[in-house]
């Protein structure tokens, strides 16, 4: 949603919404849009606030639920995104370590076998560099 179309489904006038970008109120997406349930749960909700002021009580206590209401479901919502990233990123590291694990143990599985057809100082050298990769695969999964 871009800073007008905030504007416009909010009540306020487009340059309140440009004024609060400049002032880092509002923070803009990469792709220079506003994200309403973030904006709504930081920015909107302190301007009903400081509106609340000029507004009789009953206006102004049904104003404050919707603010309010408002901010949960953008919290609720930020926090399921944030949830599904980290369970996302748990599942991938899982992956790229169980496939760590059945390299070495395939790669251990290959050295018996040449431990068995070559000589004892061959298999050392190459036992060695293996070890060396290996720590070096376990460090970049991590």
């Amino acid at each position: 949603m871009n800073q007008t179309e905030y504007a416009r489904a909010r009540g306020v006038n487009p340059s309140s919404i440009f004024s609060a970008v400049q002032r880092g109120l509002i923070r803009l997406k990469p792709d220079g849009e506003i994200d309403p349930e973030q904006a709504d749960a930081t920015w909107y909700r302190r301007h009903l606030q400081r509106q609340d002021g000029r507004r009789s009580g009953a206006e102004t206590e049904a104003r404050r639920e919707k603010a309010v209401t408002q901010s949960t479901a953008a919290k609720i919502v930020m926090t399921r995104r944030n949830a599904e990233e980290l369970r996302d990123a748990v599942v991938e590291r899982d992956k790229s370590q169980a496939e760590v694990g059945s390299a070495v143990r395939l790669t251990g599985d290959a050295l018996g076998k040449l431990q068995r057809r070559l000589g004892k100082s061959v298999l050392e050298a190459i036992t060695e560099d293996i070890g060396d990769l290996q720590v070096e695969a376990i460090r970049v999964t991590r």
